[in-house]
């Protein structure tokens, strides 16, 4: 919104990158709670970042003003989700699905998603996969409103070359 690249570092810090001349790279006084490198994070709407950081704790960063981001608790997931995906579906809300409470491996696997709502700032258990998704997997938006989980473990434990469709509660509303 500000015209800039935004950078929301794993470790906590946040960044402002200028593109114009040689380039400019503000690092912001705020911070984040420390994240990974393999946890999620998705813009749900214009300017609005949710991510998923260590100990299942959830951000909700707004770049939409002319200063400092304003970081927000987005509250705690009940599984931790390395190597999963966060997709925001047509009604708004973000689906985190996928990934290993350890990382690239099977210990600790996470079948059960959760679904996020930004308007109550709360989180739902939603549908369990049947296939484990972890590193190089991928959850995309398809036009009809389902999504495309697919993939995953390669290299890894389980080297993935499938598909799941999750079907979001709001195509079952009357």
């Amino acid at each position: 919104p500000q015209g800039k690249i935004f950078v929301l570092g794993h470790n906590g810090p946040m960044y402002k990158l200028d593109i114009a001349g040689t380039g400019t790279l503000t690092r912001y006084v705020k911070k984040t709670p420390n994240g990974r490198t393999n946890l999620p994070s998705v813009m749900y709407a214009p300017g609005k970042i949710l991510s998923v950081r260590r100990d299942r704790i959830a951000v909700a960063v707004d770049i939409n003003g002319t200063g400092e981001p304003v970081v927000s608790s987005a509250g705690t997931l009940t599984y931790d989700h390395q190597y999963g995906s966060a997709t925001v579906l047509a009604d708004g809300q973000v689906w985190v699905s996928g990934g290993s409470s350890s990382g690239n491996t099977l210990a600790g696997l996470v079948l059960q998603s959760e679904l996020w709502n930004p308007s109550t700032n709360t989180w739902t258990l939603a549908a369990s996969a049947v296939a484990a998704r972890l590193y190089h997997s991928v959850s995309l938006l398809l036009p009809d409103g389902t999504v495309f989980t697919g993939g995953g473990g390669a290299p890894g434990p389980a080297k993935q070359l499938n598909g799941e469709i999750y079907y979001p509660p709001y195509l079952f509303k009357a």
